[in-house]
């Protein structure tokens, strides 16, 4: 696929998979940072798990007077366990939209500090959020609604939030989930920071060379149009609704051909959301 391209910062829930290694990543991400820093942006940071070593590391990666953006309450580090515990444990029944509720007062805290005496005025605000604290708490169902309701309810005129995944915590999810995630978010967000505007139909583009890829072509679209005209599974009830296309999936082909469907398009979703 060649829909990369690049965008402005403002206004986009964007989700990214870093492939490789944080550590191997620090210096793309801290560069950004100090792009964004720099050209008069502020910046939430909730990548890793001590503020003090993240410092220190910033530091060393090149981040241009650091602790100045630091006080100035421009540059934000927060804990990834910190961010999402605060989120989910102060009430265990909290919804989506209560959460994202939550989130929102972390943009306007930045907001408030922006323009006061002693700091700048922030053009926008840019935030770095890890989505992995929630697999490592077991509350991967409640942060999937946070991330359904986030584009609709944060205040995105004039912040840009990043979520953040590892290859290890996408390797846990089936497919389903992998859709809706896709579904959830504006933007992808690739290598030399090009984001790439995420439409349903390409989705359905990557479902349909998953499929090609197990079937041959004709058998393919022969495929897709009886689940749609038996089960009534169409392009827009295959994104909104994943679980019944694959349960509709197994139906039609058997456990065994649809594992290796299913397998196909995992994989190839994974490889499109990458960072590189």
């Amino acid at each position: 696929m060649s829909r990369t391209m690049q965008t402005e910062l403002l206004g986009y829930h964007s989700v990214c998979l870093l492939s490789r290694e944080l550590t191997a990543q620090y210096r793309s991400l801290y560069n950004r940072i100090n792009e964004y820093l720099v050209g008069g942006y502020a910046v939430v940071y909730t990548l890793e798990s001590d503020p003090a070593k993240t410092l220190e590391r910033m530091k060393q990666g090149g981040i241009s007077d650091v602790e100045r953006f630091v006080e100035n309450g421009e540059l934000n580090i927060l804990s990834k366990e910190s961010v999402y515990t605060s989120l989910s444990e102060r009430d265990q029944e909290r919804s989506g939209k209560e959460l994202v509720r939550e989130f929102n007062s972390i943009v306007s805290n930045m907001k408030n500090k922006s323009g006061k005496p002693g700091n700048a005025k922030f053009k926008g605000i840019s935030i770095m959020f890890s989505a992995d604290a929630s697999f490592e708490l077991g509350d991967f169902k409640k942060h999937m609604d946070f991330e359904r309701l986030m584009g609709k309810h944060l205040d995105l005129e004039d912040v840009e939030l990043i979520c953040f995944y590892k290859l290890q915590s996408l390797a846990e999810l089936g497919l389903s989930p992998l859709i809706l995630l896709l579904d959830y978010h504006q933007y992808t967000v690739h290598g030399g920071w090009k984001y790439r505007k995420w439409n349903p139909s390409d989705t359905i583009e990557l479902i349909r060379e998953g499929l090609d890829e197990v079937l041959d072509g004709e058998n393919s679209e022969l495929l897709l149009r009886t689940l749609n005209l038996v089960h009534g599974t169409d392009n827009n009830r295959i994104i909104s609704q994943p679980e019944v296309f694959e349960s509709n999936l197994r139906k039609a082909l058997g456990d065994n051909k649809a594992d290796m469907v299913v397998s196909s398009i995992t994989e190839k979703i994974r490889k499109e959301l990458s960072f590189g």
